[in-house]
């Protein structure tokens, strides 16, 4: 799995992501208080926070 900080408020994730990766992602970037952030999965899902 990689991170890619991208412009706008935007970090890309990419690499072999299960259903309960992306629930972790999704929980640790709420819990680590990240506001206004777009998360790109591999290009098919975008969690925005």
């Amino acid at each position: 799995m990689k991170t890619h900080f991208m412009e706008n408020h935007t970090i890309k994730i990419t690499g072999d992501l299960t259903k309960d990766a992306t629930e972790n992602i999704r929980k640790e970037l709420a819990d680590a208080n990240f506001k206004d952030m777009y998360i790109v999965l591999d290009m098919s899902e975008v969690i925005h926070i």
